[in-house]
This record gives C-alpha cells, sequence and structure tokens, in this order.
C-alpha cells in the first residue's frame, strides 16, 4: 500500500509538471501571436491609418446613399443591417486609427469624435424612416446627417494630408543639411519602419523592419540613371534592395568608373548575392552578419582575431574589401590583398546605440569617396559612431570637412 501511495505521488506529481510545462507552453505561443500582432500593427503605421480613414469614409458614404434611397422609397429591414454592418466596420477603422496615430494634434480624436457623431443621427433617422415620417427623415439628412458627414470627411482628409506632411518635413529636413533631394519620389508606401528592441544596457538585441516599396527606384534609375550617376563622387548602396536596383547601380557604377561602397539590413538576402560582393570596392556590416555571410559564430571573437579571421575570409571569398563593426570593441578591416588593421571604439558615454551603425558607414564612406586611407577612413566612421550614441535624437551632429582633414567644399 504504502508503495501504491508511493507511485501514486509520484504520478500525480509528473501530471502536474507536464500540466504546468503546457500551461507555460500555452502561454509563451499566445504572447508570441499577441507580440507579433502589435509588431504589425506598429510596423503597418502610416500605411494603415490611411487605410482606415479611407475604409470609414466609403463606409459612411455607403450609407449616406442608402439613408438618402430609403427616404425616396420608404424603410427597408435589409437595408438597416446593411447599414448596421457597416457601422461595425466603421467602428473598427477608427479603432485602428485611435491606436496607430502617435501624432499629438488631436487630429485622430477629432476625426473619432466626428465619426460618433454622424452615427448617433442614424438612431433618429432609423426611428423616423419605421414611423413613415418622411419629412422629419429629409429634415435629419439635410440638418444633421449631411452636415456632420461632410465635417468628417473634412477632418479625414486633415488627417491623411497630415501623415503625407511628416514625409515632406524629412524633405525638407534633409535640404536644411545641404542634401541633394532631386531625385526624391513620393509614393505611397514609401516610408518604412524600423522596430528596435533594446536590453538594459541600450544596445539593441533585435529589430524588426518593414521594407517600403522600392521598386519605383527601378523606373527611376531606367529614366534618369545617367543623370543621377555621372557627376557623383562614388555610390553609397544597400545591397538588399530589389536585385534589379542593385544590378543596374553595379552597370552605372561601372559605366562612369564610380566606387561603391555597401551595406545590409537583411543578411540573408545579401548572402544570395556574393557575386555582387566582388563587384563592390568596400562592403561593411556588423560582426554578427559577418558570421551569417562566413556561415560560422564571431560574436566570442576579440578584435586581433577577428582582423585575422576577416583578412582570410575576403581573400579566399574574392572580396575586394569589407569592414566589420564590433560595437565597443570598436571595427575590423581587411582587403583582399592581405591588408588588414584594428579601429577602436571610442570612449563615451552611450545613451542609444541606435543609429550608430549607420553613422559609421557613412563616415567610412565619406573617407574613401575623398581620399582617405582605409583605417583613416574607419577612423572617421568610428568618431561618427560615437557622436550619436552619445545623444538621444539617433543623427549625427553637422561636421564641417575639415574637422576630419578633409579638403570638400561646403556650402554653409
Amino acid at each position: 500500500m504504502k508503495n501504491k501511495r508511493v507511485g501514486t505521488k509520484m504520478l500525480l506529481s509528473v501530471g502536474i509538471t507536464l500540466l504546468l510545462s503546457l500551461l507555460m507552453i500555452v502561454v509563451s505561443i499566445q504572447t508570441i501571436i499577441s507580440t507579433r500582432s502589435n509588431y504589425n500593427t506598429i510596423l503597418n503605421g502610416q500605411v494603415s491609418i490611411t487605410e482606415a480613414v479611407l475604409q470609414s469614409e466609403m463606409e459612411v458614404n455607403s450609407i449616406a446613399r442608402q439613408l438618402r434611397d430609403m427616404a425616396l422609397f420608404g424603410y427597408n429591414a435589409s437595408t438597416i443591417d446593411e447599414i448596421e454592418t457597416s457601422i461595425s466596420t466603421i467602428d473598427s477603422t477608427t479603432e485602428t486609427i485611435r491606436t496607430l496615430y502617435t501624432g499629438e494634434d488631436g487630429l485622430a480624436d477629432q476625426y473619432i469624435q466626428e465619426v460618433k457623431d454622424w452615427e448617433s443621427v442614424f438612431g433618429d433617422i432609423s426611428q423616423a424612416l419605421q414611423a413613415g415620417n418622411s419629412a422629419q427623415v429629409n429634415q435629419l439628412i439635410q440638418n444633421q446627417c449631411t452636415p456632420k458627414l461632410n465635417q468628417a470627411v473634412s477632418t479625414g482628409e486633415s488627417l491623411i494630408q497630415q501623415l503625407d506632411a511628416q514625409s515632406t518635413q524629412l524633405i525638407d529636413k534633409l535640404e536644411n543639411h545641404k542634401v541633394n533631394t532631386r531625385f526624391i519620389k513620393k509614393v505611397p508606401d514609401g516610408m518604412g519602419t524600423w522596430l528596435a528592441i533594446f536590453d538594459n544596457r541600450g544596445d539593441v538585441t533585435a529589430a524588426i523592419s518593414k521594407r517600403p516599396d522600392t521598386t519605383p527606384l527601378i523606373g527611376l534609375l531606367a529614366e534618369q540613371g545617367d543623370e543621377i550617376f555621372a557627376d557623383c563622387d562614388s555610390i553609397a548602396l544597400e545591397l538588399d534592395l530589389e536585385k534589379e536596383t542593385v544590378k543596374q547601380t553595379l552597370k552605372y557604377a561601372k559605366k562612369y568608373g564610380k566606387k561603391v561602397y555597401a551595406a545590409v539590413s537583411n543578411m540573408s538576402i545579401a548572402m544570395e548575392r556574393r557575386d555582387f560582393l566582388q563587384q563592390i570596392d568596400c562592403f561593411v556590416c556588423n560582426q554578427q552578419e559577418a558570421g551569417l555571410l562566413f556561415s560560422d559564430d564571431y560574436d566570442h571573437l576579440e578584435p586581433e582575431e577577428m582582423c585575422r579571421v576577416l583578412a582570410g575570409n575576403v581573400h579566399s571569398a574574392n572580396i575586394p574589401c569589407m569592414v566589420v563593426t564590433m560595437g565597443g570593441k570598436g571595427a575590423v578591416f581587411a582587403r583582399a590583398n592581405g591588408e588588414c588593421g584594428i579601429v577602436p571604439a571610442k570612449k563615451v558615454d552611450v545613451i542609444d546605440t541606435t543609429g550608430a551603425g549607420d553613422a559609421f558607414f557613412a563616415g567610412t564612406v565619406i573617407g574613401l569617396t575623398y581620399g582617405k586611407t582605409l583605417a583613416e577612413s574607419c577612423e572617421i566612421g568610428s568618431r561618427l559612431a560615437a557622436s550619436v550614441i552619445c545623444i538621444t535624437e539617433n543623427v549625427c551632429p553637422r561636421f564641417r570637412p575639415l574637422e576630419f582633414g578633409l579638403d570638400i567644399p561646403v556650402v554653409d
């Protein structure tokens, strides 16, 4: 009997353990699904808001037509059901707007309230229709429904314009920093979204991105490629753009004798284009991305060992030049001819590492473009990266070229 009690207790203990494990798995799956849904919601951002406004306006206009028809031909129960379905859709779209809109101008709340005000008239119109009071129906439509509808539509248009203005503000900011924006094209869904996940030290531990639709670049290069590349000093390229865009860019680089410097945001795409890497003058990536490219784990390597390994890899892969950033450990570089070196990181108080990689790439490209050695160029990149991680804005302060020993004419 005692043995049976012990056996029963053991089975009960195992059963409870399995049950708890199952519950943990279920909770984890639900958390992952919820998190993924939240990420998708965030990443869809502006596009979802615009679509929600347009969807709600379409439903509102459909309801307005149905109300006018019933005012002319009388109450129809099935039409009322259709209207109630449309109102449910409107409520869903306005909730999307409320969730995603980040502006502080109150436009989203104003739009949602105006839609609600318009919806409130529907109940009175429905009662008047059922009572056969066509005069009251027409009065409600003319004096309340139509004005409130027009007001909501007007605010909805203002909301969409405000979203569009954000891209215009970005272009204005670039122009204020003397960036030539002549070839920028505004297209629907032109802005991508990047969601970073930080650890307690402020380092990015993961990132999720929604890439914008960059296929219009193919047409732009076909139409204006010669004008774009003929007079440029060098080309900075994201290697994981559409393959045709990369091919066209490399074609123009060869045509006009321009050097090409490349970075990457999705190494899994770049790994499928190793032949492109052999046509690029210098490729810049981080330590983890380098590990993916060469099918190895480099996270544990110190700069000296990483430098040695990189030199061997670029030689065997016939990659002309490569720079690998290592966070707080600095960066290493290597050429296929055997040249290699280490650039220590600048010692600064880190606030936010977002943008450090982009700043490093920009500085390195500037140096290489205007005659600096690879080591000197990486030093410029290191300085720019340091200037970004010690501030909250994630953008480089404006430096003058002479601060980096560059003799380049500038326009103030």
